[in-house]
Protein backbone atom coordinates (compact mmCIF):
# COMPACT_ATOMS: atom_id res chain seq x y z
CA UNK A 1 0.00 0.00 0.00
CA UNK A 2 1.24 3.45 -0.77
CA UNK A 3 1.34 5.88 2.14
CA UNK A 4 2.20 8.89 -0.01
CA UNK A 5 0.84 12.10 1.41
CA UNK A 6 0.33 10.66 4.89
CA UNK A 7 2.47 12.36 7.49
CA UNK A 8 2.76 11.66 11.20
CA UNK A 9 2.34 14.75 13.33
CA UNK A 10 3.62 13.97 16.84
CA UNK A 11 1.06 14.53 19.62
CA UNK A 12 2.05 15.97 22.98
CA UNK A 13 1.74 12.62 24.74
CA UNK A 14 0.44 9.19 23.93
CA UNK A 15 -0.35 5.99 25.82
CA UNK A 16 1.55 3.00 24.41
CA UNK A 17 0.22 -0.43 23.57
CA UNK A 18 -3.24 0.40 22.12
CA UNK A 19 -4.15 -2.19 19.48
CA UNK A 20 -7.41 -2.83 17.59
CA UNK A 21 -8.27 -5.83 15.39
CA UNK A 22 -10.57 -5.76 12.36
CA UNK A 23 -11.73 -7.95 9.44
CA UNK A 24 -12.45 -6.65 5.96
CA UNK A 25 -13.86 -8.13 2.78
CA UNK A 26 -11.81 -8.58 -0.37
CA UNK A 27 -12.79 -5.03 -1.43
CA UNK A 28 -11.44 -3.54 1.81
CA UNK A 29 -14.85 -2.85 3.36
CA UNK A 30 -14.96 -3.74 7.05
CA UNK A 31 -17.20 -6.62 8.16
CA UNK A 32 -16.28 -6.70 11.86
CA UNK A 33 -14.12 -4.87 14.41
CA UNK A 34 -13.13 -5.39 18.03
CA UNK A 35 -14.78 -3.48 20.90
CA UNK A 36 -11.55 -1.61 21.71
CA UNK A 37 -11.86 0.29 18.40
CA UNK A 38 -15.42 1.31 19.27
CA UNK A 39 -14.28 2.63 22.64
CA UNK A 40 -11.33 4.39 21.05
CA UNK A 41 -13.32 6.21 18.35
CA UNK A 42 -16.76 6.60 19.94
CA UNK A 43 -18.42 4.88 16.95
CA UNK A 44 -20.94 2.05 17.20
CA UNK A 45 -20.43 -1.20 15.29
CA UNK A 46 -22.91 -0.44 12.52
CA UNK A 47 -21.23 2.90 11.81
CA UNK A 48 -17.85 1.17 11.32
CA UNK A 49 -18.94 -1.36 8.70
CA UNK A 50 -18.05 -0.95 5.05
CA UNK A 51 -16.12 2.30 4.75
CA UNK A 52 -17.96 4.01 7.62
CA UNK A 53 -14.91 3.80 9.88
CA UNK A 54 -13.12 6.22 7.56
CA UNK A 55 -14.98 9.11 9.16
CA UNK A 56 -12.63 8.89 12.17
CA UNK A 57 -9.51 9.11 9.96
CA UNK A 58 -8.02 12.58 9.62
CA UNK A 59 -9.35 14.24 6.47
CA UNK A 60 -5.86 14.88 5.07
CA UNK A 61 -5.00 11.17 5.33
CA UNK A 62 -8.30 9.66 4.24
CA UNK A 63 -7.96 9.51 0.44
CA UNK A 64 -4.53 7.86 0.43
CA UNK A 65 -5.60 5.32 3.05
CA UNK A 66 -8.88 4.53 1.26
CA UNK A 67 -7.26 4.05 -2.14
CA UNK A 68 -4.61 1.75 -0.72
CA UNK A 69 -7.13 -0.48 1.05
CA UNK A 70 -9.61 -0.59 -1.82
CA UNK A 71 -7.09 -1.15 -4.62
CA UNK A 72 -3.86 -2.73 -3.36
CA UNK A 73 -1.01 -3.45 -5.73
CA UNK A 74 -1.56 -6.52 -7.88
CA UNK A 75 -0.66 -9.66 -5.94
CA UNK A 76 -0.27 -7.79 -2.64
CA UNK A 77 -0.94 -9.99 0.38
CA UNK A 78 0.13 -7.56 3.10
CA UNK A 79 -0.72 -3.88 3.48
CA UNK A 80 0.73 -1.25 5.78
CA UNK A 81 0.19 2.50 6.13
CA UNK A 82 0.28 5.42 8.55
CA UNK A 83 -2.61 7.81 9.22
CA UNK A 84 -4.09 9.87 12.04
CA UNK A 85 -7.05 8.27 13.82
CA UNK A 86 -9.55 9.98 16.13
CA UNK A 87 -9.31 9.13 19.82
CA UNK A 88 -12.52 9.96 21.68
CA UNK A 89 -10.97 9.55 25.19
CA UNK A 90 -8.14 11.96 24.27
CA UNK A 91 -10.34 14.23 22.13
CA UNK A 92 -7.77 14.48 19.34
CA UNK A 93 -6.28 12.66 16.35
CA UNK A 94 -3.50 10.20 17.18
CA UNK A 95 -0.87 8.98 14.66
CA UNK A 96 -1.55 5.30 14.01
CA UNK A 97 -0.11 2.37 12.04
CA UNK A 98 -2.50 0.26 9.94
CA UNK A 99 -1.64 -3.34 8.98
CA UNK A 100 -3.62 -5.99 7.09
CA UNK A 101 -2.86 -9.50 5.85
CA UNK A 102 -4.79 -11.23 3.06
CA UNK A 103 -6.55 -14.57 3.63
CA UNK A 104 -6.08 -16.40 0.32
CA UNK A 105 -8.48 -18.92 -1.22
CA UNK A 106 -7.08 -22.12 -2.82
CA UNK A 107 -7.41 -20.48 -6.23
CA UNK A 108 -5.16 -17.63 -5.11
CA UNK A 109 -7.88 -14.98 -4.79
CA UNK A 110 -8.12 -12.73 -1.73
CA UNK A 111 -11.05 -13.87 0.41
CA UNK A 112 -10.74 -11.27 3.17
CA UNK A 113 -8.28 -9.17 5.14
CA UNK A 114 -7.31 -9.58 8.82
CA UNK A 115 -5.83 -6.38 10.21
CA UNK A 116 -4.79 -4.36 13.22
CA UNK A 117 -4.32 -0.72 14.14
CA UNK A 118 -1.72 0.38 16.67
CA UNK A 119 -0.61 3.75 17.98
CA UNK A 120 2.63 5.24 16.71
CA UNK A 121 4.01 5.61 20.19
CA UNK A 122 5.57 8.60 21.88
CA UNK A 123 7.00 9.01 25.36
CA UNK A 124 7.62 12.23 27.27
CA UNK A 125 11.26 12.74 28.13
CA UNK A 126 13.07 15.37 30.17
CA UNK A 127 13.85 18.27 27.89
CA UNK A 128 11.45 17.31 25.13
CA UNK A 129 9.51 14.55 23.40
CA UNK A 130 10.83 11.37 21.82
CA UNK A 131 8.83 9.94 18.92
CA UNK A 132 9.10 7.10 16.48
CA UNK A 133 11.44 8.31 13.75
CA UNK A 134 11.00 7.29 10.14
CA UNK A 135 13.56 4.46 10.43
CA UNK A 136 11.84 3.05 13.52
CA UNK A 137 8.47 3.14 11.76
CA UNK A 138 9.99 1.21 8.87
CA UNK A 139 11.38 -1.37 11.33
CA UNK A 140 7.98 -1.77 12.99
CA UNK A 141 6.24 -2.10 9.62
CA UNK A 142 8.80 -4.70 8.55
CA UNK A 143 8.36 -6.72 11.75
CA UNK A 144 4.56 -6.62 11.56
CA UNK A 145 4.59 -7.64 7.90
CA UNK A 146 6.77 -10.59 8.88
CA UNK A 147 4.33 -11.57 11.65
CA UNK A 148 1.30 -11.23 9.38
CA UNK A 149 2.80 -13.10 6.44
CA UNK A 150 4.24 -16.02 8.43
CA UNK A 151 1.10 -16.28 10.59
CA UNK A 152 -1.02 -16.60 7.45
CA UNK A 153 1.32 -19.28 6.08
CA UNK A 154 1.20 -21.47 9.19
CA UNK A 155 -2.39 -20.99 10.47
CA UNK A 156 -4.86 -23.77 9.64
CA UNK A 157 -7.90 -21.47 9.53
CA UNK A 158 -9.01 -17.87 10.03
CA UNK A 159 -9.90 -18.39 13.71
CA UNK A 160 -6.43 -19.72 14.50
CA UNK A 161 -4.87 -16.87 12.52
CA UNK A 162 -6.78 -14.23 14.50
CA UNK A 163 -5.91 -15.79 17.88
CA UNK A 164 -2.21 -16.13 17.14
CA UNK A 165 -1.97 -12.67 15.60
CA UNK A 166 -3.39 -11.20 18.79
CA UNK A 167 -0.68 -12.77 20.94
CA UNK A 168 2.16 -11.90 18.59
CA UNK A 169 1.11 -8.30 18.05
CA UNK A 170 0.66 -7.92 21.82
CA UNK A 171 4.22 -9.17 22.31
CA UNK A 172 5.47 -6.67 19.72
CA UNK A 173 3.55 -3.81 21.38
CA UNK A 174 5.06 -4.82 24.73
CA UNK A 175 8.65 -4.65 23.50
CA UNK A 176 8.08 -1.40 21.55
CA UNK A 177 6.65 0.22 24.68
CA UNK A 178 9.68 -0.90 26.69
CA UNK A 179 12.09 0.46 24.06
CA UNK A 180 10.34 3.83 24.05
CA UNK A 181 10.62 4.12 27.81
CA UNK A 182 14.41 3.86 27.46
CA UNK A 183 15.28 5.48 24.13
CA UNK A 184 18.84 4.91 23.00
CA UNK A 185 19.80 2.87 26.06
CA UNK A 186 18.76 -0.57 24.86
CA UNK A 187 16.97 -3.16 26.99
CA UNK A 188 18.63 -5.73 29.25
CA UNK A 189 18.04 -9.22 27.87
CA UNK A 190 16.99 -10.28 31.38
CA UNK A 191 14.16 -7.71 31.31
CA UNK A 192 13.10 -8.72 27.79
CA UNK A 193 12.91 -12.35 28.87
CA UNK A 194 11.01 -11.60 32.09
CA UNK A 195 8.50 -9.38 30.28
CA UNK A 196 7.72 -12.21 27.85
CA UNK A 197 7.66 -14.96 30.46
CA UNK A 198 5.42 -12.94 32.81
CA UNK A 199 2.73 -13.30 30.15
CA UNK A 200 2.76 -16.99 31.08
CA UNK A 201 2.99 -16.34 34.83
CA UNK A 202 -0.04 -18.52 35.47
CA UNK A 203 2.24 -21.48 35.00
CA UNK A 204 4.43 -20.37 37.91
CA UNK A 205 7.78 -18.60 38.01
CA UNK A 206 9.14 -21.52 40.02
CA UNK A 207 9.31 -23.40 36.71
CA UNK A 208 11.75 -20.86 35.24
CA UNK A 209 15.47 -20.26 35.70
CA UNK A 210 17.27 -17.34 34.02
CA UNK A 211 21.01 -16.84 34.00
CA UNK A 212 23.37 -14.64 31.99
CA UNK A 213 25.47 -11.45 31.91
CA UNK A 214 24.15 -7.93 31.43
CA UNK A 215 23.47 -7.71 27.68
CA UNK A 216 21.42 -4.88 26.17
CA UNK A 217 19.56 -5.10 22.89
CA UNK A 218 17.98 -2.29 20.92
CA UNK A 219 15.73 -1.70 17.94
CA UNK A 220 14.70 -4.55 15.70
CA UNK A 221 17.18 -6.89 17.38
CA UNK A 222 15.28 -6.52 20.67
CA UNK A 223 11.94 -6.95 18.87
CA UNK A 224 12.92 -10.17 17.12
CA UNK A 225 14.59 -11.75 20.16
CA UNK A 226 11.49 -10.92 22.23
CA UNK A 227 9.25 -12.49 19.59
CA UNK A 228 11.48 -15.58 19.52
CA UNK A 229 11.13 -15.95 23.30
CA UNK A 230 7.37 -15.40 23.00
CA UNK A 231 7.11 -18.26 20.52
CA UNK A 232 9.27 -20.57 22.62
CA UNK A 233 7.12 -19.87 25.69
CA UNK A 234 3.90 -20.33 23.71
CA UNK A 235 5.06 -23.72 22.41
CA UNK A 236 6.20 -24.74 25.90
CA UNK A 237 2.67 -24.08 27.19
CA UNK A 238 0.96 -25.85 24.28
CA UNK A 239 3.29 -28.80 23.72
CA UNK A 240 6.26 -28.71 26.08
CA UNK A 241 7.42 -28.43 29.65
CA UNK A 242 4.84 -25.84 30.78
CA UNK A 243 1.98 -28.07 29.66
CA UNK A 244 2.12 -29.87 33.00
CA UNK A 245 3.02 -28.78 36.51
CA UNK A 246 6.28 -30.72 36.58
CA UNK A 247 8.22 -29.22 33.69
CA UNK A 248 11.06 -26.72 33.91
CA UNK A 249 12.66 -24.14 31.62
CA UNK A 250 16.28 -22.99 31.88
CA UNK A 251 17.05 -19.85 29.86
CA UNK A 252 20.74 -18.97 29.80
CA UNK A 253 22.85 -16.70 27.63
CA UNK A 254 26.51 -15.89 27.19
CA UNK A 255 28.71 -13.64 25.06
CA UNK A 256 31.32 -15.41 22.93
CA UNK A 257 34.47 -13.59 21.84
CA UNK A 258 32.72 -10.32 22.65
CA UNK A 259 30.81 -10.39 19.38
CA UNK A 260 28.08 -13.03 19.48
CA UNK A 261 25.22 -13.60 21.89
CA UNK A 262 24.37 -17.27 22.44
CA UNK A 263 20.96 -17.96 23.98
CA UNK A 264 20.00 -21.44 25.19
CA UNK A 265 16.39 -22.33 25.97
CA UNK A 266 16.19 -25.83 27.48
CA UNK A 267 13.03 -27.59 28.61
CA UNK A 268 12.93 -30.59 30.93
CA UNK A 269 10.14 -32.64 32.45
CA UNK A 270 8.00 -32.58 29.29
CA UNK A 271 6.24 -35.65 27.96
CA UNK A 272 8.31 -37.21 25.15
CA UNK A 273 7.11 -35.72 21.89
CA UNK A 274 10.03 -35.45 19.48
CA UNK A 275 10.26 -33.04 16.60
CA UNK A 276 6.90 -31.74 15.31
CA UNK A 277 5.48 -33.41 12.21
CA UNK A 278 4.97 -30.07 10.49
CA UNK A 279 6.77 -26.77 10.80
CA UNK A 280 4.76 -24.10 12.65
CA UNK A 281 5.20 -20.36 13.13
CA UNK A 282 7.70 -20.71 15.98
CA UNK A 283 10.03 -23.08 14.15
CA UNK A 284 9.84 -21.07 10.93
CA UNK A 285 10.44 -17.82 12.81
CA UNK A 286 13.52 -19.21 14.53
CA UNK A 287 15.02 -21.00 11.52
CA UNK A 288 13.99 -18.67 8.66
CA UNK A 289 13.20 -15.15 9.90
CA UNK A 290 15.92 -14.69 12.53
CA UNK A 291 18.74 -15.84 10.21
CA UNK A 292 17.53 -13.53 7.43
CA UNK A 293 16.93 -10.49 9.65
CA UNK A 294 19.81 -10.73 12.13
CA UNK A 295 22.35 -13.07 10.51
CA UNK A 296 21.49 -15.38 13.38
CA UNK A 297 21.69 -19.16 13.71
CA UNK A 298 19.10 -21.31 15.47
CA UNK A 299 18.95 -25.04 15.99
CA UNK A 300 16.85 -27.43 18.06
CA UNK A 301 17.92 -30.58 19.87
CA UNK A 302 15.02 -32.89 20.66
CA UNK A 303 15.68 -34.83 23.84
CA UNK A 304 13.55 -37.50 25.56
CA UNK A 305 12.23 -35.07 28.19
CA UNK A 306 12.14 -31.80 26.22
CA UNK A 307 13.62 -29.61 23.54
CA UNK A 308 16.72 -27.43 23.77
CA UNK A 309 17.03 -24.46 21.39
CA UNK A 310 20.31 -22.64 20.78
CA UNK A 311 20.13 -19.19 19.18
CA UNK A 312 23.34 -17.46 18.09
CA UNK A 313 22.96 -13.71 17.37
CA UNK A 314 25.63 -11.16 16.39
CA UNK A 315 26.03 -8.38 18.94
CA UNK A 316 26.61 -5.60 16.41
CA UNK A 317 23.82 -3.42 17.85
CA UNK A 318 24.00 -4.62 21.43
CA UNK A 319 26.09 -3.77 24.45
CA UNK A 320 27.44 -6.16 27.03
CA UNK A 321 29.25 -5.81 30.33
CA UNK A 322 30.46 -9.38 30.14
Amino acid sequence: MSDAGIQIEPPEAMAAGHRHMFRAGADGGWVSVGPSFLHRTGLDLESCLGSGWMRVVHGSDRDALRSGLAAPDAGAQALAARARLWSAPQNRFVPSLFFAEAVIDPDGAVREWIGSITDAFAQSQAGGETFLCREEVRDVLSTVRTILSLSAETASDVAELAIHLDGRLTALARIRSALLRRPGAGLPLFDIAMDELRAFAGHGERHLRLDGPDVRLGGRQAELVALALHELATNAVKFGSLRSGTGRIALAWSVERGERLVIRWCETGAAPAGAPRRSGFGTDFLTRILPDALTAKARAEWRPDGVCWTIDVPLEDARSSA
